[in-house]
């Protein structure tokens, strides 16, 4: 059977053959073993069970076990900041600034540059926990939305972001999710709505009624391409027509619970359920269709991440499974401690109460 090594392992080895003479390389692997690259490049060897790949004196095999252990080690020691806020709520990134929103009413600005990321500035306006967070596509604006039914927007091309006008009012309910395109701003809400605002002016203006298909609080957002994808209490996840005005629904999906989160990569819908599951969709077909339902989690699954060929998924009790996206179906590879996972340039970021967790993302 062959085994596939990750780029760390791999790395190793190839150091290890390349410094190793030609006469001290031995291959112990009966007939059918072989040492080769697939068609990704990635190094395979297959041998027995109790076959060896020796180079230089090393068995290969112990190496690459060697080399999983102490992958594994980085993974469960991320890097740690706390800060003043004492429960985080979400997360986003811009630039060299991470932000960070919580349940003490304050967003907080860090500089990612710095290892451990620096605490910047303090934001404060919203007088009820700040649910969620995110940034113009052209980077130039943060949006914050809260417990206090508002969206406040924020100026970030001044080293010190300041609120930009009044707060933007609409939903009758907690503001629980912010998506982002480049001329509007989608907003949903525990009111059982969505609400769409036109980013074409300095200050944004609400644009039409409430979008009201959902009959729960709606919980996440996810915009990809010309579609919306939204999720709520209510067992569905919804998908809309942007190139309409207003949005017009063009599909609902069922699921066995009602859905926490969403998230699209490339032609994968990824939605996590209070019931535990994530399911993965295939947006290929009209309307899409479930292809795998991933079931390892035993709480309510608050968050889905998708960076390359992995799929990070969050739960209540504070645990992110690592799922490989090159299975089918795909594998869970490990367990790691933290929520609200974001994943930006080769680190995932994720909260652990009041504090922010920075892994770096080894292929391994």
């Amino acid at each position: 059977m062959a085994v596939w090594f990750p780029a760390l392992a791999r790395a190793l080895f190839w150091t290890l053959l390349l410094a190793t003479p030609d006469d001290a390389r031995s291959y112990d692997l009966s007939a059918e073993g072989f040492i080769g690259l697939d068609t990704d490049n990635n190094l395979l060897v297959d041998a027995p069970a109790n076959g060896h790949v020796v180079v230089g004196g090393v068995d290969v095999a112990a190496l690459m076990a060697t080399v999983a252990r102490m992958c594994e080690a980085l993974w469960q020691r991320p890097l740690q900041v706390t800060g003043s806020q004492t429960d985080i709520r979400s997360l986003v990134v811009s630039g060299d600034r991470l932000f960070s929103g919580a349940v003490d009413t304050t967003i907080v600005v860090w500089d990612r540059t710095k290892d451990p990321p620096a605490s910047l500035h303090t934001l404060t306006g919203h007088t009820g926990v700040v649910n969620t967070l995110a940034v113009s596509t052209n980077s130039d604006r943060l949006f914050s939305g809260s417990n206090d039914g508002t969206i406040r927007v924020w100026n970030l091309t001044s080293s010190t972001p300041e609120q930009l006008g009044e707060p933007l009012t609409g939903h009758t309910g907690r503001v629980w999710t912010l998506a982002v395109t480049a001329t509007r701003l989608f907003s949903g809400s525990w009111d059982n709505t969505i609400r769409v605002w036109d980013l074409s002016t300095a200050s944004p203006k609400l644009v039409g009624e409430p979008l009201t298909a959902h009959a729960g609080w709606v919980k996440s957002l996810a915009v990809a391409g010309n579609r919306l994808y939204s999720s709520a209490d209510d067992k569905k996840v919804i998908v809309w027509d942007l190139t309409t005005n207003p949005p017009q629904l063009l599909h609902t999906l069922d699921h066995p619970s009602n859905v926490f989160a969403v998230t699209v990569a490339g032609d994968r819908l990824y939605s996590g359920s209070v019931g535990g599951n994530v399911i993965i969709w295939d947006l290929q077909q009209t309307p899409p269709t479930s292809l795998y339902t991933l079931t390892d989690h035993t709480n309510r699954v608050y968050g889905v991440v998708v960076a390359e060929k992995h799929l990070y998924s969050s739960d209540e009790a504070g645990g992110i499974i690592v799922w490989d996206l090159d299975q089918s179906p795909p594998k869970a590879l490990r367990s790691i401690t933290g929520d609200c996972p974001l994943e930006h340039h080769g680190r995932l970021y994720a909260t652990f109460q009041g504090s922010i967790r920075v892994f770096d993302l080894l292929d391994c």
